[in-house]
């Protein structure tokens, strides 16, 4: 490796100049290091004078090392070609700069096609390993910092969606026609450029941990931009994925192992938390959405239910574990707080705390529910009984003075969350089971799902259903109840019911988010969650957030 890149240093400029550039250089070099660091140094040095044309060759460098995907010399004229130096130039011309004024030199470590489509790459990874070492570039001009460069490809690649992506882009007449029958349009059409940034603006969000830092040291054109592709462009993004066959990238913002089961936020809106059937719990960043340190474990079954405390500084697990207890972690550190809390004696199905944050409720497919003093961790009186079915899911209401369990027995039962007895009448539905309960912000009404995918409204002082099922639901409700990031006043909750059919996630009337026939059909479906302004997807291995706020 070492004896072709001096060979083709040497064969790329005058030979006696550059052999004599060699041959000044310490007699004892550290293998190849010092060879690349004799060609990066003198190409910068060529360009020191300008600082634009120095910005640009270490930005090729960055886009070079963090690509996900490959890039070619046109992808990168269409990233960089704003920049002054090519101010007046068309793009055939931005690419012949680059080749002759900016990488002249370095064609011992890059290949550059003759093609400006084909992909441009380094000759060997150790040059890669080279540059993302801050020691072995000792403090040079040319060390690149990964995150940093993520985080600005992010945001060129957002620009460029912002800016191209239109609907219909291929400005197809007949639109029934499938994507097999159009490729020669498609290639045409949907520019190098557009596909990259397209496949790859969310690996560059997710692996650039320093985005948000970024925006909020004052760059709000990210900001702006990754705003108006979530409320214009997201349909247009989505009609691009599919031309270019790879509907499987847009769901990249965040890995996981298995499928999630059930998430929270935390009361300031900071973090997320994500249960899932790998027998984890993971933390996610919640303006980023990147993953926020090691996965927490502990359980050894899927994580059904997570809850975080209203100070946040509790999160509560339950999980269909062999040995049927509620687990309690910091969320800050992810260390327990305690023993695991034991009494159930079948999986526990769901947890919550109540609005002052001194009981924890548990529900169990042991048929009962269960109090737990926040503070010891002790359990407060007997389990309450009733249910002859499992005890799915749990609800205080907003006073903390009601709790709501539903069970697989097809009723709901209310119980005074002081003492733990039985409060007003059994609210029954049609011999199916319950999946969800939840009471809106005001405390006047409770809103329950059940299996048969209707929502029924109750009540909340009479506990009278308020008027008909409510139907046309082709999954079974859910319901979500999130406080608002950005508010510096105790949070509102607020909840929504999401309707899912024909291909679109709906809130009332107002259209959310479009399937792909491609996830309509897979089993299990995606969960959806609307969160404020947020709307949440998951499925399988993959998480991804939109914000909805124009549809709302």
């Amino acid at each position: 490796m070492s004896a072709r890149t001096v060979i083709t240093y040497i064969g790329n400029g005058s030979p006696a100049n550059r052999l004599r550039d060699l041959l000044k250089r310490p007699s004892t070099w550290n293998g190849l290091d010092e060879l690349y660091h004799q060609i990066l140094s003198k190409q910068f040095d060529n360009i020191r004078l300008d600082g634009t044309k120095q910005a640009v060759l270490y930005s090729i460098l960055g886009t070079l090392v963090v690509a996900p995907y490959p890039v070619s010399l046109d992808v990168i004229a269409a990233l960089y070609g704003d920049k002054s130096i090519f101010e007046g130039l068309n793009q055939e011309s931005v690419i012949e700069y680059l080749r002759q004024d900016i990488l002249a030199d370095l064609n011992s470590l890059l290949l550059i096609p003759t093609s400006p489509i084909e992909s441009t790459h380094f000759m060997h990874t150790s040059i890669r390993d080279l540059l993302i070492n801050e020691q072995r570039c000792q403090e040079r001009v040319y060390y690149i910092d990964v995150h940093q460069h993520h985080g600005r490809l992010a945001s060129l690649c957002l620009s460029v969606m912002v800016r191209c992506l239109k609907e219909n882009i291929c400005n197809l007449s007949d639109l029934s026609k499938a994507n097999s029958e159009v490729q020669d349009v498609i290639e045409w059409e949907v520019s190098p450029v557009i596909r990259y940034c397209s496949r790859a603006w969310s690996i560059h969000l997710t692996d650039g941990a320093e985005w948000s830092k970024l925006v909020t040291e004052g760059l709000d054109g990210q900001r702006a931009d990754f705003e108006r592709f979530s409320r214009e462009k997201l349909l247009y993004w989505l009609e691009v994925m599919s031309l270019i066959r790879d509907c499987h990238s847009d769901l990249m913002m965040g890995r996981l192992d298995g499928s999630v089961l059930s998430v929270a936020f935390s009361p300031d809106g900071k973090v997320l938390a994500s249960g899932s059937d790998d027998y984890t719990i993971r933390l996610w960043d919640a303006q980023t959405w990147t993953p926020l340190g090691q996965p927490l474990t502990g359980h050894d079954g899927s994580v059904e239910s997570v809850a975080f405390s209203p100070d946040g500084k509790v999160l509560a697990s339950g999980s269909i574990s062999n040995d049927y207890t509620i687990r309690l972690l910091d969320p800050q550190t992810g260390t327990s707080l305690s023993q695991p809390l034991t009494g159930h004696h079948n999986f526990v199905c769901s947890v919550a705390f109540s609005p002052d944050g001194k009981v924890l409720a548990s529900g169990s497919e042991d048929c009962t529910v269960r109090l737990w003093d926040a503070q010891t961790w002790a359990p407060l009186g007997q389990p309450l009984t009733g249910h002859n079915g499992s005890a799915l899911p749990v609800a205080f209401s907003s006073d903390g003075k009601v709790l709501a369990s539903g069970s697989e027995d097809y009723t709901i039962r209310l119980w005074d969350s002081q003492t733990g007895t039985p409060l007003g009448q059994l609210l029954k539905g049609e011999r199916n089971p319950l999946w969800s309960v939840a009471f809106s912000p005001d405390g006047r009404v409770l809103a329950s799902g059940f299996g048969d995918c209707t929502i029924r409204l109750w009540d909340a002082k009479t506990w009278a259903p308020l008027g008909q099922p409510l139907q046309g639901f082709n999954r079974i409700p859910s319901f979500i109840s999130i406080p608002h990031a950005d508010m510096q006043e105790p949070p509102t909750l607020r909840y929504y019911i999401l309707n899912i059919g024909d291909h679109w996630v709906k809130l009332s009337s107002s259209r959310l988010f479009w399937f792909p026939s491609e996830y309509w059909y897979y089993d299990p479906f995606p969960t959806v969650l609307l969160i404020n302004v947020t709307l949440v997807i998951i499925y399988n291995e993959a998480l991804s957030i939109f914000d909805v706020s124009y549809a709302l």
